[in-house]
């Protein structure tokens, strides 16, 4: 067949892209291997509702401002499909109420870090190293 070169390249293809990763050597199975988070891309649009959930009015500038850790720590909560972050009995183990502080009091500060960075990889951002080379140049 031809080239597909219409409008239908752009049609949607699947609700989102999902990965399997280890973030953690901690959790393993009965055979002792780790495993893995599932992650899973989210919209542009439900990004956005997260970003607005962050935003604040700071009270010297009267400007708002976006608490950036409050957006990672919801934007890994929302695209974290396993284990279930919204599991009572997972919450209760840890003692917290919500998916965001669930996945902090559950890893350590740099099995965080990679979390977040795979999340942003999957959701089309550039890892940080690429952003500062390029701002290098």
């Amino acid at each position: 067949g031809g080239l597909i070169m219409g409008i239908e390249l752009f049609f949607k293809k699947q609700e989102a892209v999902t990965k399997e990763v280890v973030v953690s050597d901690r959790f393993v199975d009965g055979e002792g291997k780790p495993v893995a988070f599932k992650i899973k891309s989210i919209t542009a649009k439900d990004d956005q509702i997260l970003k607005n959930a962050c935003v604040t009015i700071d009270m010297k500038t009267k400007l708002p401002k976006t608490d950036t850790g409050k957006y990672q720590a919801m934007l890994c909560a929302a695209c974290v499909v396993y284990p279930d972050l919204s599991s009572a009995e997972l919450q209760d183990s840890y003692g917290v109420r919500n998916k965001p502080d669930l996945l902090s009091e559950m890893l350590l500060p740099g099995e965080l870090a990679t979390l977040m960075e795979e999340v942003a990889q999957l959701n089309g951002f550039k890892p940080m190293r690429e952003l500062i080379d390029e701002a290098k140049n």
